[in-house]
């Protein structure tokens, strides 16, 4: 029995991966995995992570720097090819109709 015990998983709290991220509070990894956007493990209502968990954890929100010197292909993306050369025009509203003397509602 004590080398079944082995080769569980160590898990560790949200309270413990926060310190160890670095994070002020165990609150957003509790929040992510809430709403099953972070691998995790439940025992009842329990909140756990595996080492594996964790590194899943970084890799998914780990940004992948570009050559940052070229703008990014869907630059002005919303702009046709006809439009981007001409200045876009702007045009006053009209202006709400008052009515004077009206009686106070309420």
């Amino acid at each position: 029995m004590p080398e079944d015990v082995a080769d569980l998983p160590v898990l560790y709290s949200p309270e413990a991966v926060a310190q160890a991220l670095g994070l002020p509070s165990p609150h957003w990894l509790e929040n992510e995995a809430r709403h099953k956007r972070i691998p995790h493990t439940r025992f009842g209502r329990r909140l756990r992570f595996t080492r594996e968990q964790v590194d899943q954890v970084i890799q998914i929100y780990t940004i992948h720097h570009r050559n940052l010197t070229q703008p990014p292909p869907n630059w002005n993306s919303r702009k046709t090819p006809a439009t981007r050369d001409k200045p876009r025009r702007l045009q006053a509203r009209t202006p709400a109709a008052r009515v004077r003397n009206a009686p106070a509602i309420g």
